[in-house]
């Protein structure tokens, strides 16, 4: 095949992949997009809203000064830009959804990069990589979150890529780019979620170790930028450099705070894996172990993390998102070794062939256990609410709103955007004439709204029921 012909077939190869990615996308944001954790609003956009409009629920971490405002600097500007657009509330809510799960296309550039560095002489995997970060269940699932973990697992992914390219790379030039390119990407990804530092742990090692010198001092220079300006910031912040750093350290590591939010056993990741990739586990399982012998600074880059994520007593898959897609490349790359060996001992066509075949039916095996194990998962949307949230930041007469949920499984003033009182319903609350709105989902309040005379239904969506005052 000519070099054009080829070039033409992986043009069209690009924009296939690329095409699933927006489709995998599209079809979890329709599926989907509604809350799954309070954090999503009150961590990130809340705070944005909080700092532009002076109004607005702050979660226990900024009270105690345990987060900075790294990432809800960047929301920030995204709602002035929704606004400058005169788009309403839920819509701004959805474009921010778009703007993140649009952020993990850039999985499936970087799966293509791994693959090439991983197997050089072998396309294929860079082609089957690529894949995984188009349409892997996980990513698409995830990828409509308004979670600092989302945003790290797109920078600490092509920080990977960029460290793996430092050792392959000759040039001193570009190895100093890369250096000083990987480090502040690792660095972006501390700013945005400390704990992300656990990622940096073995390429920082390597790094260190390298007889080369000076790409330590490139490294260390990108990597040191963000976090001292977010140290600046917080000193602006809260009184003093790096104070969200030290609470956060104080917090979660001194008194263990997070703990109290739910403890899972030590295996808690391991059992998570298994019920992402199901029978087809033991395949996975096959590749990882081939990975270790032949790729170990692979092995430990993806490993590491996962050990110290399982140290800490509170766990949640989304913790260990970032890891995904470096055991993915290991397990790809490591079946891929063995089935090479194999297909050395038989050089025969038909046999090459029989190995095609069963590795794409293994890919599509992984495919299909993690969709099946992502469809099980309750994303606990919040739609109704968000609607009814929406409809009230339109009503000029709106004084006060009363919902049917804790107010922390809401969008928050993010999506009100109005400056009124803002509860838990209780019917002592309903009897007060500034709470003139009411949203609610369960039926017997329901029922009960509807034969009072002072209140009356303006509209309804995915089981929330929003009733008005009477005049």
């Amino acid at each position: 095949m000519s070099d054009a012909a080829t070039a033409r077939r992986e043009l069209w190869l690009a924009i296939a992949v690329g095409a699933l990615a927006c489709a995998v996308r599209a079809y979890y944001l329709a599926r989907l997009g509604g809350q799954y954790h309070p954090d999503e609003v009150f961590q990130y956009l809340e705070p944005a809203h909080w700092k532009i409009y002076g109004y607005g629920h702050l979660a226990w971490e900024f009270e105690k000064g345990a987060r900075n405002y790294a990432l809800s600097g960047l929301y920030s500007h995204l709602l002035r830009a929704g606004d400058w657009l005169g788009l309403g509330r839920f819509e701004l809510h959805r474009a921010l959804w778009c703007f993140d799960a649009l952020l993990t296309l850039f999985l499936v550039p970087a799966g293509w990069r791994l693959g090439q560095l991983l197997a050089p002489a072998r396309c294929h995997v860079a082609w089957i990589l690529a894949l995984l970060g188009a349409v892997f269940p996980v990513f698409g699932y995830f990828s409509t979150f308004t979670l600092s973990e989302l945003h790290a697992l797109v920078l600490a992914t092509w920080a990977h890529v960029l460290w793996l390219d430092l050792a392959a790379e000759g040039d001193p030039r570009r190895r100093r780019l890369l250096a000083l390119s990987c480090g502040l990407l690792f660095g972006l990804a501390c700013t945005i979620r400390y704990a992300s530092a656990v990622l940096v742990v073995v390429a920082g090692v390597d790094v260190l170790l390298s007889p080369r010198r000076r790409q330590l001092l490139w490294f260390g220079a990108g990597f040191l930028a963000p976090l001292l300006f977010i140290g600046l910031v917080d000193w602006a912040e809260w009184e003093r450099p790096f104070g969200s750093l030290r609470e956060y350290l104080r917090v979660n590591i001194g008194e263990n705070y997070a703990a109290g939010h739910g403890v899972e056993p030590w295996n808690f990741y391991l059992a998570q894996l298994y019920q992402i990739f199901g029978a087809s586990s033991l395949a996975v399982g096959l590749g990882l172990l081939a990975a270790v012998a032949m790729r170990p600074r692979l092995t430990l880059a993806w490993l590491v993390p996962l050990a110290s994520y399982s140290a800490f007593a509170h766990k949640e898959l989304r913790f260990a998102l970032p890891l995904l897609p470096l055991l993915l490349a290991a397990a790809v790359a490591g079946l891929d070794d063995v089935l090479g060996r194999v297909s050395r001992r038989w050089p025969a066509t038909s046999a090459r062939r029989c190995l095609t075949a069963a590795a794409g039916a293994l890919l599509l095996w992984v495919l299909g256990s993690a969709f099946w194990a992502v469809q099980g998962w309750s994303r606990g949307s919040k739609r109704g609410y968000y609607a009814a949230q929406a409809l009230v930041s339109e009503r000029a007469d709106a004084s006060g709103l009363l919902v049917g949920t804790t107010t922390f499984y809401t969008g928050g003033y993010t999506l009100i955007h109005r400056n009124i009182p803002f509860e838990f319903f209780t019917w002592e609350l309903a009897e007060h004439s500034l709470f003139n709105y009411a949203a609610i989902s369960d039926v017997n309040q329901i029922k009960s709204m509807r034969a009072r005379r002072d209140f009356e239904l303006i509209g309804s969506s995915e089981g929330v029921y929003l009733f008005r005052r009477r005049r």
